[in-house]
């Protein structure tokens, strides 16, 4: 959805969880040894792990959704200045 409305145009790459915490682990080696980098473990657990409410439950509680995620990009993406968007 984000490639489809901010048109961008290149590849996204998708790791499995096992292989992206495990390299992880690796850089954070590379950084013991003086390799400076910013790639840490809890980093990719915090992509891994959700913290995301669930929006059924908001939508059983009666909240009225005004916009998909499509839409809500698309909108944002109207009333925004290019600085705004990359």
């Amino acid at each position: 959805t984000f490639i489809k409305v901010f048109e961008f145009k290149r590849t996204i790459l998708t790791l499995p969880y096992s292989i992206a915490i495990f390299a992880s682990y690796l850089f954070e080696v590379l950084s013991l040894l003086g390799i400076k980098t910013s790639v840490h473990h809890r980093r990719i657990q915090k992509l891994y792990y959700s913290t995301d409410i669930e929006s059924k439950y908001i939508a059983e509680e009666g909240f009225n959704f005004l916009y998909n995620l499509e839409s809500g990009l698309f909108d944002w993406k109207k009333d925004s200045t290019p600085d705004d968007l990359y």
